[in-house]
């Protein structure tokens, strides 16, 4: 359980989700860095419009992802790869419903934990609308979170979890 954590779940989480997109089928509309334009919105610039998203800065992205996703998943607490697989999951699909599948899936094992997280992250995926439109790319994501976070979490000591 490290602060020291954030940088490489945000490098992981960004490598995901880089770039401008404003896709028809998704739900999001335009979006620059994984930040939708109603967190645009929300979080940095209240009448944001598309161009405004594109134009977004990084930084303001990194602020948005450590103020409104890893503070509210309490990532600095969380055990290693724990932590990416319950942030990543809060980024692409909401902190609400991260924690929500964090409290279902906790063991005292952090590996085993982020592995259910994902297992369960991608029947919740597999469930929505757009998975025909966009399931290949969250099915490789959720592959991935789980493979760098198990590795994270075997580079750990296990962690007492009351």
């Amino acid at each position: 359980m490290t602060a020291a954590n954030y940088e490489a779940c945000l490098k992981k989480t960004l490598s995901y989700e880089g770039g401008y997109t404003n896709h028809p089928s998704d739900p999001g509309g335009p979006t620059n860095w994984g930040i939708t334009i109603a967190d645009a919105r929300k979080y940095w610039k209240k009448d944001a419009t598309a161009a405004d998203v594109k134009a977004m800065p990084l930084s303001v992205a990194k602020e948005i992802y450590r103020e409104r996703y890893w503070n509210v998943v309490d990532g600095d607490s969380l055990p290693a790869g724990l932590d990416l697989a319950v942030f990543d999951f809060a980024v692409n699909s909401g902190v609400s419903r991260s924690l929500n599948y964090l409290k279902l899936c906790r063991t005292n094992d952090p590996g085993e934990s982020a592995q259910r997280i994902c297992d369960e992250r991608l029947r919740f995926l597999k469930g929505l609308k757009t998975w025909p439109t966009f399931g290949k790319g969250w099915e490789r994501r959720v592959v991935d979170v789980r493979k760098t976070a198990l590795a994270m979490a075997a580079a750990m000591p296990p962690p007492d979890i009351p």
